[in-house]
């Protein structure tokens, strides 16, 4: 492929494929564009990521949390990747005096997640920030429906895209006067959502 002539090289999505895409780009000074979850500050010369940084996006949930005057609710995350992008919440919650209060969960590995959600209702918990894959929140979403937690009192900050066509399909049926906040791009991309991944890479060099 080299050896034809390449312009640029996008992509891949895995992390040790990247590394090692990026130090062939970097050695033959060909540039390389990417759009994945990347916790790193420094790139190598010719590389570029088009994804926001994990602290650029907690800054940010953190200013959406204190606009909606959120001062107490849950935080559901998948793996460690969640908890990093959290951290600008997590620390401002440590503040004295602290201006959340946060139940911080991790969604449990089974797939059931309707105890942990259950347990959310009893405690009387409204405002959930949920960071996952988007065929997670599609199970996550179904079974809030199941429990109660997808009511006009209820209120969600997503952090995956939410074009996933199934995903929508749970929305649509959320028919309440809830409120949904979505960012993107997030982790997880499935095939509906390589389109939007596509188009930013395309309007990058357009």
């Amino acid at each position: 492929m080299l050896a034809g002539g390449v312009a640029a090289i996008f992509g891949p999505q895995s992390d040790t494929t990247s590394a090692h895409v990026q130090s062939i780009c970097d050695t033959m000074t060909i540039p390389h564009i990417e759009l994945r979850w990347d916790y790193r500050e420094k790139r190598d010369q010719h590389s570029i990521n088009l994804f926001p940084h994990p602290s650029k996006l907690g800054k940010a949930y953190l200013d959406i949390v204190t606009e909606l005057k959120w001062t107490h609710f849950a935080i559901l995350y998948e793996n460690d990747e969640g908890l990093i992008r959290m951290q600008e919440i997590l620390k401002a919650q440590s503040a004295d005096p602290s201006p959340f209060s946060i139940i911080l969960q991790e969604l449990p590995k089974n797939g059931d997640f309707r105890p942990l959600l259950k347990d959310l209702w009893k405690r009387t918990v409204t405002r959930v920030v949920l960071d996952c894959s988007v065929g997670t929140v599609e199970r996550v979403l179904k079974q809030a429906q199941q429990v109660g937690m997808m009511t006009d009192y209820h209120n969600y900050i997503l952090t995956t895209l939410m074009n996933n066509s199934l995903v929508a399909s749970v929305l649509d049926a959320w028919t309440s006067g809830s409120y949904l906040y979505s960012f993107g791009p997030g982790p997880g991309l499935t095939k509906e959502s390589l389109t939007v991944s596509a188009a930013i890479h395309l309007s990058s060099v357009g």
